[in-house]
């Protein structure tokens, strides 16, 4: 990790946070999160939340403007909640909070002064749009939203949307193609934003059934999450090349919404399977497709890889790697499913035949082996001897 100072506008103190390998650029300090961050000055006293919000940059520099205020960063992936909390006391913003949670859903209840949000990149538009409706629900008559968009991504169709619910806004700052408008919340807005907010938040829904070794699955999914219109053909793959040993305990690293750790707990039934993602919308599905599912003797835990599984050990790990973080945290998964791994015990995964990951493989497990290949997936396997 580098340190990187982000100067503010006018007479605004800089605000120091830590670029990290593998989070995107614009949930750190892209142009967009950095404009949004120069307007971020609430009110004195007030209720702050800095919604998706990366690895906090508009909370510290909200927290800092006005100490008086109290501020909550919250976003979707815990890995991000966890950078933000370092920025928090790294940057002395003792009045920021930071709250795991998909958007609004696991936020404790109450109005809020000013919002502020920037939508990821990768988020769908029903999403966003249900959380602007969201918004203006969640604001205090009088409170203000304050959207960061950038042209080319959604940028003019969130702020119509925006405009329709809050009857208009306005622009306060444009900057390398990016903009940022506020919008007030008057006294008669919240009926209609409520009814779109609900109509979008079924919108965003789905379930699919699907046979695997003979199984029938059926699983609840949403918009944003991997492969949620059904199993992708890597998860396909990996699901198919499971072995027919009996495991004790299997850990599904990074399971979404569940197939893998799903199926595992159903093919070999009476083993203790725990499922864990970074993902809070991920989490929740898997809790529910566990018990849609009926797999007995089955949990579902938060964690940035296995850094919050304590000194829990298994007989599989199984894993579709994400292609996305980079290559430091691609070396510390597969490390800490070495770290995690029973003696004799097994890890597959499936990764894209683009990648390669078999010489990290090897220096770590001492082994590598491909048990399954596809057009445009491969299944890998390494065992711990000692």
């Amino acid at each position: 990790m580098t340190e990187r100072t982000i100067r503010l506008h006018g007479d605004r103190a800089p605000v120091s946070i830590q670029h990290v390998e593998g989070v995107p650029t614009s949930a750190q300090a892209d142009a967009a999160r950095v404009l949004l961050a120069g307007h971020a000055k609430p009110p004195e006293g007030s209720r702050v939340l800095d919604l998706w919000c990366g690895t906090g940059l508009c909370a510290m520099a909200a927290g800092r403007a006005e100490p008086s205020a109290s501020v909550v960063a919250s976003d979707v992936n815990y890995r991000f909640c966890v950078i933000a909390s370092s920025h928090a006391r790294s940057n002395d913003a003792s009045n920021v909070t930071v709250e795991h949670s998909d958007g609004f859903d696991h936020l404790s209840a109450g109005a809020w002064d000013e919002i502020y949000f920037y939508p990821p990149a990768h988020c769908s538009a029903t999403t966003v749009k249900k959380l602007i409706a969201q918004a203006l629900v969640r604001l205090r008559v009088e409170g203000r939203l304050w959207l960061a968009t950038r042209k080319g991504r959604g940028g003019q169709t969130y702020q119509r949307w925006a405009d329709s619910l809050f009857d208009g806004g306005t622009r306060v700052a444009r900057h390398r193609g990016c903009e940022v408008c506020f919008y007030r919340r008057g006294r008669s807005d919240e009926g209609v934003a409520e009814k779109r907010a609900r109509e979008l938040a079924k919108r965003e829904q789905h379930w699919f059934e699907t046979t695997v070794r003979g199984m029938k699955l059926q699983f609840q999914t949403k918009v944003n999450v991997f492969s949620w219109q059904g199993l992708d053909r890597g998860t396909e793959l990996l699901l198919e090349a499971l072995p027919e040993v009996q495991p004790t305990r299997i850990l599904d690293l990074g399971c979404g919404y569940g197939p893998i750790g799903v199926l595992a707990a159903r093919l070999y039934e009476g083993a203790e399977v725990t499922l864990c993602d970074v993902d809070r919308r991920a989490l929740e599905l898997a809790r529910i497709n566990v018990d849609l599912n009926g797999c007995v003797g089955t949990e579902v835990r938060v964690s940035d890889g296995v850094g919050n599984l304590g000194s829990s050990r298994y007989d599989l790990i199984v894993s579709n790697l994400p292609t996305h973080v980079g290559k430091q945290q691609m070396l510390a998964l597969l490390s800490g499913a070495h770290q995690r791994l029973s003696p004799g015990g097994r890890f597959m995964a499936v990764i894209s035949r683009e990648l390669s990951v078999d010489r990290a493989a090897r220096d770590i497990f001492g082994n590598a082996l491909t048990v399954a290949e596809c057009n445009s997936h491969r299944v890998f396997q390494c065992e711990r001897d000692d």
